[in-house]
């Protein structure tokens, strides 16, 4: 039951993909009303993720000129922003699968699309 929840969910925001349920999920609740609004999250890929290490480590030791300045939740998410070019192509595509772009939304930190 929840193999065939998670695929009709799937289809239901055009998603064509073969899955195999892992043995450890659990069916918790009943299955949601077809009318029900689901919010879907999309992960968009980081970039700079070394970059954003280095200065972690630099800011870490304490010998460095850098030691316990740390950075803001803003500066990190200007570092591994994915590029604008991922955004809109994800944009482009929800779109072009019958996403209305009203129902699509970025998050603060640019790196996930939530799509109502």
């Amino acid at each position: 039951l929840m193999q065939q929840a998670f695929l009709v969910f799937l289809l239901f925001v055009g998603v064509c993909v073969s899955v195999n349920v892992p043995k450890e999920w659990v069916h918790t609740g009943r299955v949601p009303e077809p009318s029900a609004e689901v919010r879907l999250t999309i992960s968009l890929q980081q970039e700079n993720l070394f970059h954003l290490e280095e200065l972690f480590w630099d800011r870490s030791n304490p010998k460095s000129e850098n030691y316990a300045q740390y950075l803001s939740r803003n500066e990190i998410a200007d570092i591994v922003a994915p590029g604008r070019l991922s955004e809109t192509a994800v944009r482009e595509w929800l779109v072009s699968e019958g996403i209305k772009t009203t129902q699509i939304e970025s998050i603060d930190t640019h790196d996930a699309l939530f799509v109502y």
